[in-house]
């Protein structure tokens, strides 16, 4: 009997670790679903059935959920489906469940800076500018090489140039130009310039910068 007591626990031990390990492979399985989706969103926003894809990115989203409530990627994605929601159904009260979740994630990882710079983007797309720069320092203080962080600094800096601090144009021009500087950001950066409304002004700081840009050059 006591010969056998080491493969007992030995059995007990691994129907332990697959009870627990089950679970987060589905809801990993779910996750990665969910991201996937969202990626073919951010390369074509202008696909078909969008109604049907909205309704399958739910499910999973829902399923992710209630096999891992508390994790804060899985919350993250859950307020990024939100987002995209919001976006197609042209529905701005819809972000708020995207910030309900993201504000869910960052009570589980307080210095993660990306909540912060998404959390910033949401109230901008509220019209909130106010509390939009306020999450957009502290995504700058937890994150100031961050490249989500870098993005919203961008976008909000191209959008609000007038409305600036000297500081604040200072500090945008050098993300700017960082971010153009490196090869694997500078094509996000530079769609994000060809669809601002300040376009021109942002090409002039570039070109002053002796830095070349084919969107400037159009």
């Amino acid at each position: 009997m006591l010969n056998r007591l080491p493969t007992v626990c030995l059995v007990l031990i691994c129907c332990t670790i697959l009870y627990f390990s089950i679970p987060f492979g589905m809801a990993n399985i779910y996750a990665n679903a969910v991201a996937t989706t969202h990626g073919f969103w951010a390369e074509d926003s202008n696909i078909p059935n969008t109604k049907e894809r909205l309704s399958e990115s739910t499910s999973l989203v829902n399923s992710m959920l209630a096999l891992q409530p508390s994790h804060p990627y899985y919350l993250t994605l859950a307020a990024n489906h939100f987002a995209w929601s919001a976006f197609f159904k042209q529905d701005k009260t819809v972000l708020q469940y995207a910030i309900d979740y993201e504000l869910a994630g960052l009570q589980l990882r307080p210095t993660w800076p990306q909540n912060y710079a998404q959390l910033a983007f949401y109230y901008w797309q509220l019209d909130d500018k106010a509390t939009a720069y306020v999450y957009l320092e502290k995504a700058i203080k937890y994150g100031p090489y961050d490249p989500d962080t870098a993005e919203k600094v961008i976008e909000f800096g191209i959008s609000d140039w007038d409305r600036l601090t000297t500081k604040q144009r200072i500090y945008f021009s050098n993300t700017l130009i960082r971010q153009l500087k490196n090869s694997r950001h500078k094509p996000r950066v530079e769609m994000l310039i060809s669809r601002s409304e300040n376009k021109n002004k942002a090409c002039n700081l570039i070109k002053f910068s002796q830095i070349r840009l084919s969107v400037c050059n159009e």
